[in-house]
Protein backbone atom coordinates (compact mmCIF):
# COMPACT_ATOMS: atom_id res chain seq x y z
CA UNK A 1 0.00 0.00 0.00
CA UNK A 2 2.53 2.45 1.09
CA UNK A 3 4.40 1.58 -2.71
CA UNK A 4 1.72 2.86 -4.29
CA UNK A 5 1.40 6.28 -6.00
CA UNK A 6 -1.63 8.33 -4.90
CA UNK A 7 -4.30 8.55 -5.47
CA UNK A 8 -4.36 4.44 -5.74
CA UNK A 9 -6.80 1.58 -4.58
CA UNK A 10 -5.23 -1.66 -3.66
CA UNK A 11 -7.29 -4.76 -3.99
CA UNK A 12 -6.57 -7.40 -1.77
CA UNK A 13 -7.64 -10.97 -3.16
CA UNK A 14 -9.56 -13.13 -0.34
CA UNK A 15 -10.33 -15.50 -2.95
CA UNK A 16 -10.22 -19.17 -1.87
CA UNK A 17 -9.81 -18.29 2.06
CA UNK A 18 -12.80 -19.41 3.75
CA UNK A 19 -11.45 -18.32 7.39
CA UNK A 20 -9.86 -15.67 9.15
CA UNK A 21 -9.15 -16.40 12.85
CA UNK A 22 -9.73 -13.60 15.37
CA UNK A 23 -5.14 -12.99 15.93
CA UNK A 24 -5.11 -12.96 11.97
CA UNK A 25 -7.82 -10.67 11.23
CA UNK A 26 -6.50 -8.09 14.10
CA UNK A 27 -2.88 -7.95 13.02
CA UNK A 28 -3.56 -7.51 9.53
CA UNK A 29 -6.86 -6.26 8.71
CA UNK A 30 -7.61 -4.40 11.70
CA UNK A 31 -4.54 -2.61 12.09
CA UNK A 32 -4.09 -1.34 8.70
CA UNK A 33 -8.01 0.20 8.72
CA UNK A 34 -6.27 1.94 11.94
CA UNK A 35 -2.94 2.93 9.92
CA UNK A 36 -5.00 4.46 6.71
CA UNK A 37 -7.66 6.20 9.31
CA UNK A 38 -4.66 7.81 11.41
CA UNK A 39 -3.03 9.14 7.60
CA UNK A 40 -0.50 7.01 7.02
CA UNK A 41 -1.47 6.23 3.65
CA UNK A 42 -2.80 9.62 2.10
CA UNK A 43 -4.60 9.28 -1.23
CA UNK A 44 -4.59 5.48 -0.98
CA UNK A 45 -7.21 3.22 -0.33
CA UNK A 46 -7.60 -0.26 -0.04
CA UNK A 47 -10.74 -3.33 -0.85
CA UNK A 48 -11.13 -6.35 0.27
CA UNK A 49 -12.33 -9.11 -2.76
CA UNK A 50 -13.60 -12.51 -3.12
CA UNK A 51 -14.86 -12.87 0.57
CA UNK A 52 -16.59 -15.58 1.43
CA UNK A 53 -19.64 -15.52 4.05
CA UNK A 54 -17.24 -17.63 6.49
CA UNK A 55 -14.65 -14.97 6.33
CA UNK A 56 -16.50 -12.33 6.29
CA UNK A 57 -18.90 -13.42 9.11
CA UNK A 58 -15.94 -14.17 11.00
CA UNK A 59 -13.96 -11.00 10.25
CA UNK A 60 -16.94 -8.67 10.46
CA UNK A 61 -16.99 -9.98 14.43
CA UNK A 62 -13.40 -8.97 14.55
CA UNK A 63 -14.04 -5.72 13.12
CA UNK A 64 -16.75 -5.43 15.53
CA UNK A 65 -14.42 -5.68 18.40
CA UNK A 66 -12.39 -3.06 17.25
CA UNK A 67 -14.31 -0.60 16.12
CA UNK A 68 -13.45 -0.99 12.60
CA UNK A 69 -15.44 -1.57 9.10
CA UNK A 70 -13.62 -2.67 5.97
CA UNK A 71 -14.81 -2.23 2.62
CA UNK A 72 -14.96 -5.25 0.75
CA UNK A 73 -16.51 -6.22 -2.98
CA UNK A 74 -19.69 -7.65 -0.76
CA UNK A 75 -20.04 -4.06 0.93
CA UNK A 76 -18.32 -2.87 4.69
CA UNK A 77 -17.30 -6.16 6.96
CA UNK A 78 -17.70 -4.88 10.26
CA UNK A 79 -20.73 -1.91 11.20
CA UNK A 80 -21.54 1.52 10.86
CA UNK A 81 -24.28 3.58 11.35
CA UNK A 82 -27.41 3.78 9.96
CA UNK A 83 -26.01 7.12 8.73
CA UNK A 84 -23.12 6.06 7.02
CA UNK A 85 -24.92 3.01 5.56
CA UNK A 86 -27.41 5.77 3.92
CA UNK A 87 -24.23 7.69 2.90
CA UNK A 88 -22.92 4.45 1.25
CA UNK A 89 -26.01 3.50 -0.61
CA UNK A 90 -26.20 7.18 -2.32
CA UNK A 91 -22.96 7.00 -3.91
CA UNK A 92 -23.37 3.46 -5.27
CA UNK A 93 -26.79 4.06 -6.77
CA UNK A 94 -25.62 7.63 -8.34
CA UNK A 95 -22.18 6.51 -8.60
CA UNK A 96 -21.17 9.41 -7.21
CA UNK A 97 -21.69 11.86 -3.90
CA UNK A 98 -21.21 14.96 -2.50
CA UNK A 99 -22.12 17.00 0.43
CA UNK A 100 -24.89 18.57 -1.50
CA UNK A 101 -25.97 15.81 -2.69
CA UNK A 102 -26.63 14.42 0.20
CA UNK A 103 -28.99 17.30 1.47
CA UNK A 104 -30.90 17.32 -2.23
CA UNK A 105 -31.42 13.17 -1.48
CA UNK A 106 -32.32 14.06 2.23
CA UNK A 107 -34.86 16.54 0.70
CA UNK A 108 -37.07 18.88 3.20
CA UNK A 109 -34.09 20.21 4.80
CA UNK A 110 -33.58 17.18 6.98
CA UNK A 111 -29.82 16.91 6.51
CA UNK A 112 -27.83 20.18 7.16
CA UNK A 113 -24.91 20.55 4.34
CA UNK A 114 -22.63 20.64 7.35
CA UNK A 115 -23.64 17.10 8.69
CA UNK A 116 -22.97 15.72 5.01
CA UNK A 117 -19.96 16.92 4.85
CA UNK A 118 -19.11 15.01 8.25
CA UNK A 119 -20.28 12.05 7.47
CA UNK A 120 -18.39 12.05 4.12
CA UNK A 121 -15.50 12.85 6.27
CA UNK A 122 -16.24 10.28 8.34
CA UNK A 123 -16.43 7.37 5.77
CA UNK A 124 -13.10 8.67 3.55
CA UNK A 125 -11.05 8.38 7.07
CA UNK A 126 -12.32 4.78 7.62
CA UNK A 127 -11.20 3.88 3.89
CA UNK A 128 -15.11 3.37 2.83
CA UNK A 129 -15.16 6.41 0.64
CA UNK A 130 -12.00 7.34 -1.88
CA UNK A 131 -12.78 10.87 -3.61
CA UNK A 132 -12.40 10.96 -7.20
CA UNK A 133 -11.82 15.03 -7.39
CA UNK A 134 -12.55 18.31 -6.04
CA UNK A 135 -14.79 20.69 -7.98
CA UNK A 136 -15.35 24.97 -7.39
CA UNK A 137 -18.36 25.84 -6.37
CA UNK A 138 -20.12 29.32 -7.26
CA UNK A 139 -19.23 32.17 -5.39
CA UNK A 140 -16.36 30.24 -3.87
CA UNK A 141 -14.79 27.24 -2.07
CA UNK A 142 -14.70 23.92 -3.43
CA UNK A 143 -16.33 20.59 -2.86
CA UNK A 144 -14.84 17.04 -2.89
CA UNK A 145 -16.71 14.41 -5.46
CA UNK A 146 -16.88 10.78 -4.03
Amino acid sequence: LEALSPPAILPIDCGGTRLVDVSFGEEVFVRLSKLRASGLFPGRWWVLTGVGEEMEENLGMVCRLAGVAIPSDRGVVGEIGPELRATLEVAREDGWVTSRRLVERAGDGRLALTAASNRLARLEEMGLLAPAEARGLEGGGRQKVY
